[in-house]
């Protein structure tokens, strides 16, 4: 329900970033802020449902995300969700220095369930959309971290 709500209180978003590696067990801790990105501007938002943090990006990197529907008693929720090839492109763009071992190690990404749920080709696809080579030098840093763990 927390995902709708943050869907509402910016329709130009989707669940992204560590909400999303959370949601996908890539990531052991569980988060209490549900973050988005979305090409409005960055802002957080702490009301008695819970936080919210909405993180920028370009209008035209708004894509790769699914809308997920669950069937509540007499009536459907659906929320926008990043696929994980594309969360883990807006990490990195957004967390420019996330680029050595030590950080990869610090993500403490979970490697089984990462190499099940995430596919490669599109990771690499969705990374070559941000044209921006750094991200894509990073995301095979990362990846070759991941094959190597």
């Amino acid at each position: 329900m927390l995902f709708l709500i943050a869907n509402k209180i910016y329709p130009h978003s989707y669940i992204s970033l560590e909400t999303a590696f959370s949601y996908y067990n890539f990531i052991p801790e569980s988060v209490y802020a549900i973050t988005s990105v979305t090409s409005g501007k960055t802002k957080s938002f702490k009301t008695q449902t819970g936080y919210f943090i909405y993180r920028r990006i370009k209008p035209n990197l708004l894509f790769g995300y699914d809308l997920i529907e669950y069937d509540k008693i007499n009536y459907k929720i659906a929320f926008k969700i990043a696929h994980p090839e594309k969360a883990l492109c807006d990490y990195f763009y957004l967390n420019p220095h996330i680029k050595s071992e030590t950080d990869f190690k610090e993500l403490r990404f979970n490697e089984d369930e990462f190499r099940e749920k995430t596919d490669v080709k599109k990771l690499l696809y969705y990374a070559s959309l941000f044209k921006n080579k750094s991200i894509e030098k990073r995301l095979k840093k990362f990846m070759r971290f991941i094959d190597n763990d």
